[in-house]
């Protein structure tokens, strides 16, 4: 009897161990993990042939890849988005680091790209500051947030819009005085619309924000590990920086 028990605890003993040795993935076993990113030009889109790609789907992608996960990587609008995170049908996206993304998630290792974001005005009205706000007619695409005291000014002129595209598109035929949001993506869709530079005034910047691996409170340890030390990885290598260099250049 002794030494029948003995021989179970061995057995058990050298699986514990053998499971330990193992590579992140096979103790993870065979899920397959939710991934998202914001399906936002120039950060993640389909093109007119059915490719997605974009700056931060392709970061997201190159990590799954470099951690070793089985995992999907599905584009998303932002409200959607922020309430799958919420729900916890999915782990992580790329996300900036707004007072709201900080405040319901876990921020778990910053990518090194960064975003500004703020209001885009039409030519020919400056916006020297906040008070310049006033009397201006400023589209916010639905599920933007980026700055705490302008997402609460009840006291500005805000028209919400569907998405960044529409807003654009309001501006170019003289709707709305300005848009708000994240300055580079505004600048390559109105560049795709057919407007340049010269059809804008310089921008009002309110958040310098960092883009961050964010995942909802419940991601697995082995999962958080693996990604972070993924990212860690990446951009000690330059790839991140070279992926967000090849969108970044397409708009100028």
């Amino acid at each position: 009897m002794a030494s029948q028990i003995q021989l179970s605890l061995n057995r058990l003993i050298l699986s514990v161990l053998l499971i330990l040795s193992l590579p992140v993935q096979a103790v993870i076993g065979n899920n397959t993990f939710s991934m998202a990113t914001l399906e936002q030009i120039p950060y993640g889109f389909k093109t007119s042939k059915g490719l997605i790609k974009g700056g931060l789907f392709d970061i997201m992608s190159e990590i799954i890849k470099e951690s070793g996960l089985k995992a999907s990587n599905q584009l998303l609008p932002p409200q959607r988005l922020i309430l799958e995170l919420n729900s916890g049908s999915q782990l992580c996206t790329l996300a900036a680091n707004t007072s709201y993304i900080s405040e319901h998630f876990n921020l778990i290792e910053p990518i090194g790209v960064t975003l500004s974001a703020g209001i885009l005005p039409r030519k020919g009205l400056k916006l020297p500051d906040y008070a310049s706000l006033k009397n201006i007619i400023i589209a916010v695409p639905l599920g933007v947030h980026f700055d705490k005291q302008f997402d609460r000014d009840n006291t500005l002129t805000k028209i919400r819009p569907l998405g960044y595209s529409n807003a654009i598109k309001m501006l170019k035929y003289k709707q709305v005085d300005a848009v708000a949001g994240a300055i580079e993506s505004l600048l390559y869709l109105a560049k795709h619309g057919g407007m340049s530079l010269s059809n804008f005034a310089p921008p009002l910047v309110l958040s310098n924000l960092k883009v961050y691996l964010t995942c909802n409170r419940h991601i697995p340890d082995t999962v958080l590990d693996a990604m972070r030390t993924a990212i860690i990885k990446l951009k000690n290598r330059g790839a991140i920086q070279q992926i967000n260099k090849q969108y970044s250049n397409a708009q100028k």
